[in-house]
């Protein structure tokens, strides 16, 4: 795979010919041509989906845990599902607002908040960082 790449030349190691490719896998993350992380962040999304739906079957009925706890669990075991591989990724506005939204929707389940409440965002997000300043820290 090339990106910016003035020459056309073949790249050959010894007398092979290395083969071009427009994607591919590397730790877990598809890397693109193009740089575009869609289809990873699509997969993140639906891994970090099942792993907070199970988290919140085993603790969202629990009175003992308290909410700081519970932000904390999500903060631990349901975000870095959501961001592995973000370092790979090239994030469009579109892809950086789906990601907040998972997490606010994971956040306002946690603390409660129903929609009829009429609680912004704004609101809901000193509890947690935006997604784009969480990847630049990672």
């Amino acid at each position: 795979m090339r990106t910016n790449a003035q020459i056309e030349d073949k790249v050959k190691i010894g007398n092979e010919e290395v083969e071009e490719v427009e994607e591919f896998v590397y730790l877990g993350a598809t890397v693109t041509k193009d740089g575009g992380g869609t289809e990873d962040i699509k997969k993140c999304l639906n891994k970090a989906r099942g792993t907070f739906f199970k988290l919140v079957m085993r603790i969202s009925k629990t009175q003992t845990i308290g909410q700081n706890t519970k932000i904390n669990l999500f903060k631990t075991m349901v975000q870095p599902v959501l961001l592995y591989g973000c370092k790979a990724w090239k994030i469009i506005q579109k892809e950086e607002k789906r990601l907040d939204r998972f997490r606010f929707k994971c956040l306002r389940k946690i603390l409660r908040i129903w929609w009829p409440q009429c609680v912004r965002n704004e609101t809901v997000s000193g509890i947690i960082n935006k997604i784009s300043d969480e990847i630049q820290r990672k």
